[in-house]
């Protein structure tokens, strides 16, 4: 299963990345609060509902939404996942990228983490690596958050739906 850390982002943002990712094979999606967060956590039942309704055009059970939890409280919900992606703009690591990335086809549990707007903080950053996460780069260019769980989760749902049949 996938799970979706996505930062608190503004309304409408927010309400659009559920929805992209929800046609994206994510099994659940938690927001969390941020240092840099510039929005509020919407209502879970709303969020859930989006997830549902747009989860229906595409394949698959549409993702639960969980509570909202600091990141801190993220780094620990997620502790005994096997794969535990942060997503850092400034990361540099593509080759590092790559191979985090396609470790994923093994099946097992993926965490994913995207920031806000404006990015995770450096002690974010830190206390992610600290806590086992695996720091990637989505490329050269600065994605909208909103934008970047979708590249994200779409990238992980390729290596854990299709990536692993070509072992």
């Amino acid at each position: 299963m996938i799970t979706l850390y996505q930062a608190v982002l503004g309304a409408g943002q927010l309400r659009h990345t559920v929805a992209l990712v929800s046609r994206l094979g994510v099994g659940e999606i938690v927001q969390v609060v941020t240092d840099r967060c510039s929005g509020r956590a919407l209502d879970r039942a709303e969020l859930q509902r989006i997830a549902t309704r747009t989860a229906r055009g595409g394949r698959g059970a549409p993702p639960a939404v969980g509570e909202t939890v600091t990141f801190r409280e993220a780094l620990e919900r997620s502790a005994g996942t096997p794969h535990r992606i942060l997503c850092y703009e400034r990361e540099t690591g593509g080759p590092d990228t790559r191979r985090a990335v396609s470790a994923c086809a093994d099946g097992r549990d993926v965490a994913v983490f995207i920031g806000p707007e404006g990015g995770f903080s450096p002690e974010e950053v830190r206390d992610a690596r600290d806590a086992g996460c695996e720091i990637i780069t989505l490329g050269p260019r600065i994605l909208l958050a909103r934008d970047a769980a979708a590249v994200a989760l779409a990238w992980v749902s390729y290596e854990t739906e299709i990536g692993g049949e070509r072992q």
